[in-house]
C-alpha cells in the first residue's frame, strides 16, 4: 500500500506569525469607532481681547471711570454772623443781647420771653402801656452796601429761621463778616389818657362853666361899686 503524505511540520512560531494579522483584524473590528474630541473655541468678547492681548506685555490701565476720583460732595456750611438785638419802649432800651454766634445756636425764643418780662416791670413802673410798633432784623455782610440791607420782620419767635436762612445763604456764597441788627420797639401809652371817666369829664366841664359864671359875678360886683 502506498504510504499517506505526511504533513509538513510547522514550527511554533510560524504558526502565530500567521494568525497574528487576523487577531488584529479581529479586534480592531470590535473596536469602537474613535470620537475625535476636538477643542471647542470659547467665544471671545471684545473685553477679553482686549485685556488677555495685553495681559502679557504690560499691565492694563485703569479704566476712566476708575481713573477718575470719586467726588466727595462739599460739607455743609454752618453760618456764623453778630447778633445785636435791643428792645425799646419809647426812647428807653430795656433789653439787649449782642455776641458772635451760629447758624441756629442763638435763642431768639428766650430773647422774647426776657424782654417780655423787662417789658412788665417796666410799664407797671411808669403806668403806662407797652403798644407793639415795628419788630424787624436787617442783616448785611462786608461788601454789601446800606441800600442793599435785606430787612425782615420778626413778630414771633419762629419767623428767626427766615432771618438765618438769609444769612446761610450768604455765608455760602462767601459773604464775610455778617451782621443781624433785631430790634423790638414799643410805644410808651399812658393808661389815664384812655381809661377817663365820663363822669370825671362832665364834672370838670361844669366845674369850667361854674368859674366862668363866678367871673362874671365879680366883674358886676365891681362895676355897681
Amino acid at each position: 500500500m502506498p504510504s499517506k503524505p505526511r504533513k509538513a511540520l510547522v514550527s511554533r512560531g510560524e504558526s502565530l506569525r500567521a494568525h497574528t494579522p487576523s487577531l488584529k483584524q479581529h479586534l480592531n473590528q470590535q473596536k469602537p469607532n474613535p470620537i475625535n474630541h476636538k477643542r471647542v473655541k470659547e467665544p471671545i468678547s471684545p473685553v477679553n481681547s482686549a485685556t488677555s492681548g495685553s495681559e502679557d506685555d504690560e499691565p492694563t490701565a485703569p479704566s476712566k471711570a476708575k481713573a477718575k476720583a470719586t467726588r466727595v460732595p462739599p460739607a455743609s456750611i454752618i453760618a456764623s454772623y453778630l447778633i445785636n438785638s435791643q428792645t425799646y419802649l419809647g426812647l428807653q432800651r430795656i433789653h439787649n443781647d449782642s455776641k458772635a454766634t451760629l447758624e441756629g445756636f442763638w435763642g431768639c425764643k428766650a430773647f422774647f420771653e426776657e424782654s417780655a418780662a423787662n417789658l412788665a416791670k417796666a410799664i407797671t413802673k411808669r403806668n403806662v402801656e407797652a403798644v407793639l410798633v415795628s419788630a424787624i432784623a436787617i442783616i448785611s455782610c462786608k461788601s454789601m452796601k446800606p441800600a442793599d440791607y435785606i430787612k425782615a420782620d420778626v413778630l414771633e419767635p419762629k419767623s428767626w429761621h427766615d432771618v438765618e436762612s438769609i444769612v446761610h445763604y450768604l455765608a455760602t456764597s462767601g459773604s464775610k463778616a455778617i451782621r443781624v441788627d433785631f430790634a423790638m420797639k414799643y410805644d410808651a401809652k399812658p393808661l389815664n389818657e384812655e381809661f377817663m371817666d365820663e363822669d370825671d369829664m362832665d364834672s370838670d366841664a361844669e366845674n369850667a362853666v361854674a368859674s366862668v359864671k363866678q367871673g362874671r359875678r365879680v366883674c358886676q360886683v365891681v362895676i355897681l361899686c
